[in-house]
Order: structure tokens, then sequence, then C-alpha cells
């Protein structure tokens, strides 16, 4: 990547381009070549361009690139009592992330949207983040972030910065706070209906377990009559006499047979 190709990509002056990382660390071209040194780039990094327009760069200009010199002591000692101001990129670095756009299908949040915004670092707040998606989608009804698992994130010290919002690995969604609440109230119907099923269920097998524990303690009594039984057909035995049993089985013998 040359100074040369980035001027006329973005339409500044090839002496005065030079990029800034995420860090805000300046990363200046060859002096000579106008090569930026791939030593000094990270694979699929964020880079910022910055340089004079070409529309404000004089035409026979022959400014030295970023020249450094030792100045006399007497000018050193006269210019110490001036303030240090910082350069303009520290107080306008900006920085993006992906936010999505969700609604709620079947109880749950599905994104169908999703939108770029861009901030500055004191803008890097739950109500900043807020206020560039509605200006974004062009609505401002109240909307309510959340993360994946639809929770919603509350403004807090650790969702104060960049360094919270410039992660877009952390897929953020943006819901309605209407259908945000709506999808709330659903999920602790369901909560309460699960626990109102689960207090039915054990109603039930405690009424079971009572039931058991009746019928076992009466099982000693119906084993006593049982056995009760058993004795007295033992000793009730009626014995027949030959021709009652020929009568008997006349009885049950074919007429026709017979």
């Amino acid at each position: 990547m040359t100074a040369e190709k980035l001027s006329r990509i973005f339409q500044v002056s090839a002496n005065t381009v030079y990029l800034t990382d995420d860090s805000n660390v300046a990363l200046f071209p060859g002096g000579v070549s106008g090569v930026f040194s791939t030593l000094d780039l990270t694979p699929k990094g964020h880079y910022e361009v910055h340089g004079e327009d070409m529309d404000l760069t004089p035409a026979g200009s022959t400014s030295q690139r970023f020249a450094f010199m030792r100045t006399p002591a007497a000018a050193s000692a006269g210019s110490a009592s001036q303030r240090v101001t910082p350069s303009p990129s520290t107080a306008t670095k900006t920085f993006q992330r992906s936010v999505y756009l969700a609604e709620v299908v079947g109880g749950r949040l599905i994104p169908n949207r999703m939108v770029v915004v861009r901030f500055l670092e004191c803008e890097a707040s739950l109500q900043g983040i807020v206020g560039k998606v509605q200006d974004a989608i062009g609505n401002y009804n109240p909307i309510i972030l959340t993360d994946a698992q639809g929770n919603a994130i509350l403004e807090s010290e650790g969702t104060t910065g960049s360094q919270y919002w410039k992660q877009n690995a952390r897929k953020i969604l943006a819901v309605p706070e209407q259908d945000f609440n709506s999808l709330q109230g659903t999920k602790r119907k369901r909560l309460s209906s699960r626990k109102d099923d689960d207090t039915a269920g054990l109603g039930e097998v405690s009424d079971k377990i009572e039931e058991l524990v009746m019928a076992s303690q009466n099982l000693p009594a119906v084993t006593a009559a049982i056995k009760e039984l058993t004795d007295l057909a033992v000793t009730q035995r009626v014995y027949l006499t030959a021709p009652k049993l020929q009568t008997i089985k006349e009885g049950f013998s074919c007429v026709v047979c017979r």
C-alpha cells in the first residue's frame, strides 16, 4: 500500500498521508518510496486515513513530510511555557459497530435488519448508542438494547466506553420497548404456568403415595381374612357317596349320547 494510492482513493495530498490504528498510533509511509511497511500493519486490522484535502493543498507546494529538527536552546526555552495541544485525530477518533434490529416472532427475538453506527469515545454509552440507532433508522420511539439471548443491557461502568461497544463479536439487538415488554410478559406467564404444572404434578404424586400407604396398612387384615377362608374351606370339606356322584355325573352328561 502506497501513499500515492491512498491519496487518489481518499482525495488527500500524498505528501500528508498517514494512518492511525485502533490504539491511535500513527503510521507513516517511507520517505523516499512512499510505501507503508507491512511490518507495521496488522492483518485484518482497522486503520483510518488522515491527510490534507487536495483542494486545500497548493499546487506548487513542496512542503516536507513530517520533518523533525533540533530547535535552538533559546527557542526551546521560550516555548516551554506554551501549552501542548492534542492532535485533532485523538479528539475525533471514531469507532463503529453493527446493531441488529429484531422483532418478536413466536415468543422469540428474530433479527431482520442491521445498521452500522459510528460513534466517538464520548458517545460510547448505552444512551449514546441508542440515540445513534434511532438516528440511523429515522425512528425515535423507545428501544431496548439486548444481548443475543434477549437480556436487556443496563447502563453501568462496564457498558461505558469504547472498549465495550467497539467489539463486534458481541452481538447486540435493538428491540422496540413495547415489543420487549410484551416478550417479558410472555416469559413470566410461561414460568408461572410451569410452576403451576409442577405444583399440580407434585400434588398428584402425593395423593398416590397416600393411597399406597393406606393400602399397605390394610394388607395384614386382608391377608388374615384370606388365611381364615382357606382354613375354613379345608376344615369343611363335603364328601359325596357313590350314588350322589353318579346322579351329578348323569346330570352333566349329554342327553343324546346317553
